[in-house]
């Protein structure tokens, strides 16, 4: 059974919690990335999607109507818009598990954390298209059959 670890992106990409939503776009357009994790002396404090990001962008920016409240918005700190607590997992929970929390939490990216609380990675809906794109997987190493579904 094919497992979170196998697929998820690591290491993660992530920044501090002083970090401003100018230096979090920069970021995100720089590796060509949906979700960056907000860290706090290697400890996982939330998440910023690009979402968050275009939700605190002005649409004034760069436009004649800029303002300098604007401008001032990109000062802003990822501690003011992260989501906080997010929904983590770990490394060795099998991928349909992880798919299955996507889809019921409705979230876009799990943070996924060694047993001891470190950050391992991340695992996003991208890395699960990825793995269904891939032709070298059956689907049962994915999805247990009926009768092994139990066993989790």
């Amino acid at each position: 059974m094919l497992t979170v670890r196998a697929i998820m992106t690591k290491p993660p990409i992530d920044v501090g919690m002083d970090a401003t939503l100018l230096q979090i776009h920069e970021i995100m357009e720089q590796h060509r990335i949906r979700h960056i994790l907000i860290t706090d002396q290697g400890a996982l404090m939330g998440v910023v999607s690009s979402i968050d990001v275009a939700r605190q962008l002005s649409p004034r920016l760069g436009t004649l109507a800029e303002k300098n409240e604007d401008r001032d918005s990109l000062s802003m700190l990822a501690h003011r818009f992260m989501t906080r607590n997010p929904v983590t997992i770990t490394g060795d929970t099998p991928i349909w598990v992880a798919a299955e929390m996507l889809l019921s939490r409705k979230v876009s990216c799990l943070p996924v954390i060694s047993a001891n609380g470190l950050l391992e990675g991340i695992i996003t809906i991208t890395d699960l298209m990825r793995l269904l794109a891939r032709r070298d997987i059956i689907i049962s190493e994915v999805v247990p059959s009926d009768n092994q579904e139990g066993n989790h």
